[in-house]
């Protein structure tokens, strides 16, 4: 029913066939991991290095683990706490046929997920100028994955590196 609604207030369906892929450009991170609601965070020295300069920054940035409204000590904890750690998918981002297009993010079709979207950050949403419907940029910096996955709810982050 809920699925049924979003296809309805959605952007046209894409006229050719597109994936993930043809908005990607270069080698991504995924530095965060959320399964039914538990955190992992998992943080290469590209990602460490993209996430100090945002250190102390009011904002609602996709660091601000805690939503805090800050990249503080609490954010850099967490991110620690994943220090040298890597997440391998057991899928291919790049494959995810997109489907509808919603003014944040897209409706997605993946092997090995029931339901998937793809929503951009607040870091993308800030290239407003450069969307081909709001929100969404000609390449993605950062966006997340959301849905369901073997009857668990799924929240992957990446970051481009």
């Amino acid at each position: 029913m809920i699925l049924t609604l979003l296809a309805v207030l959605a952007c046209p369906v894409f006229a050719n066939a597109q994936t993930v892929g043809d908005y990607l450009e270069g080698q991504y991170d995924i530095y965060r991991v959320q399964i039914e609601g538990i955190d992992t965070y998992y943080f290469s020295t590209s990602t460490l290095l993209n996430f100090l300069p945002l250190y102390g920054q009011q904002s609602g940035n996709i660091f601000d683990f805690d939503s805090s409204g800050a990249v503080d000590a609490s954010d850099l904890l967490q991110a620690l706490s994943g220090w040298g750690e890597n997440y391998e998918a057991d899928y291919e981002v790049a494959d995810a046929l997109i489907l509808n297009q919603f003014s944040t993010g897209w409706f997605l079709a993946l092997p090995g997920w029931e339901v998937i979207f793809l929503t951009v950050t607040p870091i993308d949403e800030e290239l407003g100028t450069q969307c081909q419907c709001p929100y969404i940029p000609d390449t993605l910096n950062s966006f997340f994955l959301q849905g369901e996955r073997n009857g668990e709810t799924w929240r992957v982050w990446y970051y481009k590196q």
